[in-house]
């Protein structure tokens, strides 16, 4: 009877034993995993869950066009109609006041074509002189008034004070002046057909322009050297 009473302590002894060791190794192990995240190591289902949402875009992504900025420079291409030039003149007489110096003397006279218009330079040596142009359908010889014949339907008269053509004693002696032809034309030229040689009355030059039909013009004097520029549009 004494043994079975001494088996029956011994027995819940026993099953504490065992549940106080269970009980031990339980908490071992939950130090360890806490060891291990201190450590910095990520749990395995962190890290897919991370993979499973990425931040930035796929580099396999194709990549779009930019837009051009309003700085970018927009040139038209050659399949697109440019602005055609605007010709600046008009019909009406144009005065061109001069430097009321020395009297210019003519040295040479030209007709060329250009592409928007047609262009007549008298050359001179001396100071710039006042410059009177405008049309006449029947211009005059000055002085003595007779007609002056010029190839076209009109005339554009140029007409320089105090300018002379010709060198005499009252009028810039010793210079050398004017050699050339009285008629002068151009190659090619759409609308001029010819300058023609009025002649000069008291330091006043006079040239005619004839022309096809009434055009807007323009004239000019330029320096370096002198040149007194009629230009008559296409």
């Amino acid at each position: 009877m004494h043994r079975s009473k001494r088996s029956e302590v011994v027995r819940p002894r026993l099953i504490i034993a065992v549940v106080a060791v269970a009980l031990l190794s339980a908490a071992c192990g939950s130090q360890d995993d806490d060891v291990a995240l201190s450590d910095g190591a990520s749990p395995t289902p962190a890290t897919v869950a991370t993979a499973s949402s990425p931040t930035s875009s796929p580099t396999s992504s194709p990549t779009s066009s930019p837009t051009p900025s309003d700085d970018e420079s927009q040139t038209p291409s050659d399949d697109e109609p440019q602005a055609t030039p605007v010709f600046n003149g008009g019909t009406e007489d144009v005065v061109l006041e001069g430097a009321q110096g020395d009297v210019a003397v003519l040295q040479e006279v030209r007709v060329a074509r250009q592409a928007e218009f047609d262009r007549v330079i008298w050359e001179f040596s001396g100071d710039v002189p006042t410059v009177r142009a405008g049309y006449d359908d029947e211009p005059l010889e000055p002085g003595r008034g007779e007609p002056v014949d010029v190839a076209g339907t009109t005339a554009v008269v140029m007409a320089a004070e105090p300018a002379v053509d010709l060198a005499t004693e009252l009028h810039a002696p010793a210079q050398e002046a004017y050699d050339g032809p009285e008629r002068v034309t151009g190659s090619n030229t759409e609308v001029v057909s010819e300058a023609v040689r009025m002649g000069d009355f008291e330091a006043n030059l006079q040239w005619a322009v004839g022309v096809n039909s009434r055009q807007p013009f323009r004239v000019d004097t330029l320096e370096d050297p002198l040149r007194v520029v009629l230009d008559i549009a296409h």
